[in-house]
């Protein structure tokens, strides 16, 4: 008969340090999942905050090419169309961000397209003369 035993024998211990190995494996790469899907959730809203400071800054007369955000350098594009609401009806014009190019009664439909590391947002907005 074997009797009493203390402790654990080697298996056990090897049982045990596997479990360990795996579970410590699973939350680091949940930890790495969670940090890369972080990122790139903070990519977006620098865009989206950089598209809207661009529509913002053009409303003021004074168009801005790149915007700083969580030291990311996000490039801006820039486009104006001059719209008649009446018809909606646009035509492409030259002056972008320039509130003397609205004719009395019309808008100026401004796209801006904020691009980082292969992504883009690109958000519209009008600006009106009444």
């Amino acid at each position: 008969m074997l009797g009493n035993k203390n402790g654990f024998s080697l298996v056990e211990a090897l049982i045990a340090i596997s479990m360990a190995f795996f579970i410590v494996i699973g939350i680091a790469k949940m930890l790495t999942v969670f940090g890369i899907y972080s990122k790139g959730n903070v990519e977006m809203t620098c865009l989206v905050n950089a598209a809207s400071s661009a529509i913002e800054a053009c409303r003021g007369g004074t168009p801005i090419n790149n915007y700083t955000c969580n030291n990311l350098n996000i490039q801006l594009s820039i486009t104006t169309e001059n719209c008649n609401p009446s018809t909606n009806q646009c035509n492409q014009i030259q002056k972008i961000c320039d509130p003397s190019t609205i004719p009395t009664n019309q808008c100026n439909k401004i796209i801006v397209t904020a691009t980082y590391a292969g992504k883009s947002f690109s958000l519209e907005d009008r600006v009106c003369n009444f």
